[in-house]
């Protein structure tokens, strides 16, 4: 997801954000950052890459096969299991799901 799209809904360049539900876990964060003169000399001033990227866990038996999962059905479940969370980062996941991996 675009890193902005974390950024609009509170979490911080830098931080990672969590959030526990009854049926599942869902976090987020920023998987790159952009190298300037700044953040080479202090982690203080590290500004987020061009992405995010979020993920939640859940109990499933069995666990899929992450070489060949239906991102479709994985799209339906992270849906229904989502859809009534407050969350702000969840809620604009759920805008515009985009699943590719899944472990």
């Amino acid at each position: 997801m675009p890193a902005s799209d974390l950024i609009s809904t509170g979490v911080r360049p830098g931080e990672m954000g969590f959030a526990f539900g009854g049926n599942g876990f869902f976090g987020c964060g920023f998987p790159t950052s952009e190298a300037t003169e700044s953040t080479l000399a202090s982690y203080q001033n590290v500004q987020p890459g061009q992405e995010g990227l979020w993920w939640s866990t859940y109990e499933i038996y069995p666990c899929p096969d992450y070489r060949n999962f239906d991102p479709e059905d994985a799209k339906r479940q992270f849906i229904a299991r989502h859809s009534t969370w407050k969350h702000p980062t969840v809620k604009k996941v759920l805008e515009n799901v985009d699943i590719r991996v899944m472990w």
